[in-house]
């Protein structure tokens, strides 16, 4: 695969105790990169809007994209 790809989530395992339903701004999320199989995590837990930032700003670097 020679295209990147990513994109930012967040797991259950870094934001024990908040439901699925709080707001994305009490959740840690983490930035991936799409690979063959499972994906691979790129980041430590953030904020929202920082994961966010992070992957533009690598997928600009890597001249990737944004799995939206």
């Amino acid at each position: 695969m020679d295209e990147h790809i990513y994109y930012w989530a967040w797991q259950h395992e870094d934001n024990k105790g908040i439901s699925y339903f709080e707001s994305n701004y009490k959740r840690k999320f983490r930035v991936w990169r799409v690979c063959e199989g499972d994906d691979e995590i790129v980041t430590e837990p953030m904020q929202y809007e920082e994961a966010m930032a992070y992957a533009h700003r690598i997928a600009k670097l890597t001249e990737g994209r944004i799995l939206q």
